[in-house]
C-alpha cells in the first residue's frame, strides 16, 4: 500500500523530478508522462498539481533560477523566457560561463 503524502510534499516531489527530467532532456522536451514516470505517479497527478504542461515548465525555470540550476537556466534564456529577462547580472555571468565550457 502506497503511502499517501502531504500535497505540498507531493507538489515538491514532482518539481524535482521535472527538474532532474530537464536536466536529462531539456525543459522544453519534458511531458507529463515524463515527469509522472520519473516521479513515480500518475500522469494524473501532475495535472492536479501543475495544470498544464507550460505551468509546469514555468514552475520549473523558476525553481532553476531559485537553486541556480544553470543547465535549465541556459535554455530559458535561449527559448526567451520572460522569466529570465530579469535575471541578476551576475547569475547571467553564470550561465555565460557555463555555456563557455
Amino acid at each position: 500500500m502506497r503511502n499517501r503524502k502531504e500535497p505540498e510534499e507531493r507538489k515538491k516531489e514532482i518539481l524535482e523530478a521535472a527538474i532532474e527530467l530537464s536536466k536529462r532532456i531539456g525543459y522544453s522536451h519534458i511531458t507529463r508522462d515524463g515527469v509522472a514516470e520519473r516521479a513515480g505517479i500518475s500522469f494524473a497527478l501532475v495535472s492536479v498539481y501543475f495544470g498544464t504542461i507550460e505551468n509546469l515548465k514555468k514552475e520549473v525555470l523558476k525553481e532553476a533560477i531559485k537553486k541556480e540550476v544553470l543547465e535549465i537556466i541556459a535554455q530559458g534564456l535561449a527559448r526567451k523566457e520572460t522569466l529570465t529577462a530579469r535575471l541578476p547580472l551576475k547569475l547571467k555571468r553564470k550561465v555565460l560561463q557555463y555555456l563557455s565550457k
